[in-house]
C-alpha cells in the first residue's frame, strides 16, 4: 500500500519541461487517459484481465483483445425515464464482454436526473449498459473506480437497495445490480505490479 501511494504522490508532483503538472490530482479525465492510454498498449493478459477478474470476482471476465473507448456517448435509455444520453468514462469491449468503467477522483457520482432524483450516475450506467449488453448478447460489468482504500458506501447501497431499471423492466433488479463492482486505483497498480 505504501509503495502505491508513494508512486501516486510522486506522479502528482512531477512537472513537464514547461513546469506544468503531468497529472492534475483531481482531473478524472487526465488520470483516466494517462493510465488506461498506456494499459491499452499492453497485453490484455498482463494487466487488464487480471484486474477485471479480481475486481469483478469472476474468472470468466477476460479477453485476448479489448477495444478501449474513452468518453463514448450511449443511446438514450428506453422506457419511461426522460433523460438524455449517457457518457461513459471508459468502455472495454470484447466479443463476449462489455465493461463500463466510471472513474471518480474527488467527487461522488452525479446525483439524480430531471425525472428521478433517486437515479444516480451509477444506476443509470447499470441500466444503460445492461440493456446494451443484452442487445449485443454479451456479459456486462460496471466498475466504479475511485482512489478510496475501501469500498465507498454507495456501492453497497445500490446493491442492497430497491433500484429501478426502466430499460430492463423485464429483468430482476438484483441481476442488474449484481453487475456492479468497485476498484481502487491501487488495485490496478497491484495488477500491473
Amino acid at each position: 500500500k505504501g509503495i502505491r501511494m508513494a508512486i501516486i504522490l510522486e506522479l502528482r508532483e512531477r512537472l513537464s519541461h514547461a513546469g506544468i503538472p503531468l497529472v492534475h490530482p483531481t482531473s478524472e479525465h487526465v488520470v483516466l487517459a494517462n493510465v488506461f492510454g498506456i494499459l491499452k498498449n499492453l497485453s490484455a493478459t498482463a494487466v487488464i484481465n487480471p484486474w477485471l477478474q479480481s475486481t469483478t470476482h469472476d474468472e470468466s471476465v477476460g479477453a485476448a483483445d479489448w477495444k478501449f473507448s474513452f468518453w463514448e456517448k450511449q443511446k438514450r435509455p428506453i422506457g419511461p425515464v426522460g433523460e438524455g444520453s449517457t457518457e461513459v468514462d471508459l468502455i472495454l469491449e470484447s466479443d463476449e464482454w462489455l465493461v463500463f468503467v466510471e472513474v471518480k477522483m474527488d467527487a461522488e457520482p452525479s446525483h439524480g436526473t430531471r425525472s428521478d432524483p433517486e437515479r444516480n450516475q451509477l444506476i443509470r450506467n447499470l441500466d444503460v449498459g445492461y440493456r446494451r449488453a443484452l442487445e449485443e448478447k454479451k456479459g456486462f460489468a460496471l466498475i466504479y473506480m475511485t482512489p478510496d482504500t475501501s469500498q465507498p458506501g454507495i456501492v453497497a447501497r445500490i446493491r442492497s437497495g430497491a433500484c429501478s431499471f426502466p430499460a430492463n423492466a423485464e429483468v430482476d433488479p438484483t441481476e442488474v445490480t449484481g453487475c456492479q463492482s468497485w476498484s481502487s486505483w491501487g488495485a490496478l497498480g497491484d495488477a500491473l505490479a
